[in-house]
């Protein structure tokens, strides 16, 4: 697992959590249903069935079957609206996501999109102590001469190829996840 973190977290007190009610709706309720681009959610929900959970088998061997993205989804799930305990439709959903990458120690043509490692000479200065109102900023650099200077940008380090490796991964977009994310995980082609 890599894991990563930007700062300190901010914690904020939330008194007034609702329990979820899930109320089962026509998929015609669901405005957004008919805008949305149906045909690229197919393509990213097949992506999904390279690994499927069980409960997912069913329904990934019907999406590899058709090419009718709007039928798929009507014919296969179930439409819910999410209300809070005043029955309202209004508020805040967190989740988390952790991308699962398929990866290699050792760089291909398949694997060729590398994991870094922390650099050894990355230096981390949180700003809370000296400047409070500058609370979880934090800045990231390396010394040079006595100076802190950035970290080079990522199409620097893309470009220039020599920073550690941990391994390498197949796909540029779920590295990209995992940049943004903090933390993912890597199956390698050991298994491991």
């Amino acid at each position: 697992m890599f894991v990563g973190c930007f700062g300190q977290p901010q914690y904020v007190k939330i008194d007034n959590i609702s329990e979820a009610n899930l109320k089962k709706v026509n998929w015609s309720e669901l405005e957004a249903f008919s805008k949305d681009n149906l045909d690229e959610a197919l393509l990213v929900f097949k992506k999904g069935c390279e690994s499927p959970k069980t409960s997912l088998k069913k329904s990934c061997e019907l999406a590899n079957d058709t090419n009718n993205s709007k039928d798929f989804f009507t014919n296969n799930f179930t439409p819910y609206k999410l209300y809070d305990n005043d029955l309202k439709d209004k508020g805040l959903i967190t989740g988390y996501y952790e991308p699962l990458l398929y990866g290699s120690r050792t760089k291909s043509e398949r694997y060729k999109y590398p994991i870094y490692k922390t650099p050894k000479d990355l230096i981390i200065v949180s700003l809370t102590e000296a400047y409070p109102s500058l609370k979880g900023m934090v800045l990231r650099g390396k010394i040079n001469g006595n100076k802190l200077i950035p970290y080079p940008t990522r199409k620097e380090i893309e470009s220039k190829n020599d920073f550690d490796v941990i391994c390498y991964v197949d796909d540029k977009l779920e590295l990209f996840s995992l940049h943004i994310q903090g933390s993912g995980r890597v199956q390698l082609d050991t298994n491991e």
